[in-house]
């Protein structure tokens, strides 16, 4: 987002809005940044507290085809919405959600926080023995080594009692209300995201669903896309790009 000053919509710029086929439930709950362009925010609803960033990029996509940052054919609920992001077709809503900078959603069904989450840290998986007794409580951060010695060590129950303290304060500083999807993120062709924080250039391209979860990445990450149902997983990922999602990790 701008770190210009957020503002009010002037009275012209709702009445460009309506024309573009705009609506809100309170014009007095969203803010925007200045220029603000009305002609790149397109059918869109807004409710709750909105916050709409500077729309002054153009995206080229494969074969070509150019399409102006903006929000056309969507619902927002909550949100606060990055400079030069495009979001477009967003077939029921986005709601408590940050979304950053240069980001690029497309074509997907919901994208929605319900309730606190802790998007994945802190969920107990089984592993080793299916009848319990050595779960790994995951979470953004966790090693193999430091799996090995929660799964391995119960003859040291002090070790792991710290352990199993320190993931679960960490979990809760990461527990709240908005989720956040960071800059420069590719969300395409995908269903349902709920409960997931999405990181710095990652990319999700028909992906039916994620749900309770944390995906890593950064600039220079090796290219992975997640294309598959995603429900209650970690998956491994190529160096320097992994996903945390509350489940198993194949080891």
């Amino acid at each position: 987002m701008s770190e210009g000053y957020l503002r009010h919509l002037l009275s012209e710029e709702i009445a460009d809005l309506e024309k573009n086929g705009c609506t809100a439930d309170n014009w007095e709950n969203i803010k925007v940044a200045s220029p603000f362009h009305a002609e790149h925010v397109c059918n869109v609803h807004f409710s709750g507290n909105v916050a709409l960033g500077l729309f002054e990029k153009e995206f080229t996509l494969p074969g070509g085809v150019k399409k102006y940052s903006g929000i056309r054919n969507a619902t927002l609920h909550n949100c606060e919405i990055g400079d030069n992001t495009l979001i477009e077709n967003v077939h029921n809503y986005i709601s408590n959600y940050f979304i950053g900078d240069d980001c690029f959603i497309q074509n997907v069904n919901v994208i929605y926080v319900e309730g606190k989450s802790s998007f994945g840290n802190n969920v107990e998986v089984s592993v080793l023995n299916e009848t319990g007794g050595r779960e790994v409580p995951i979470y953004n951060g966790l090693s193999a080594s430091l799996a090995y010695l929660i799964a391995l060590y119960r003859h040291r129950p002090a070790l792991i009692l710290r352990l199993q303290a320190m993931i679960a304060d960490f979990a809760e500083r990461q527990t709240g209300n908005y989720g956040f999807i960071g800059n420069h993120v590719k969300i395409i062709n995908t269903g349902t995201v709920r409960n997931t924080v999405i990181a710095d250039y990652a990319t999700v391209e028909n992906c039916t669903r994620l749900d309770n979860g944390t995906v890593k990445s950064y600039q220079t990450a090796l290219s992975r896309r997640i294309l598959s149902f995603l429900r209650g997983l970690w998956l491994p990922m190529p160096p320097r790009l992994s996903v945390v999602l509350s489940g198993r990790r194949a080891m």
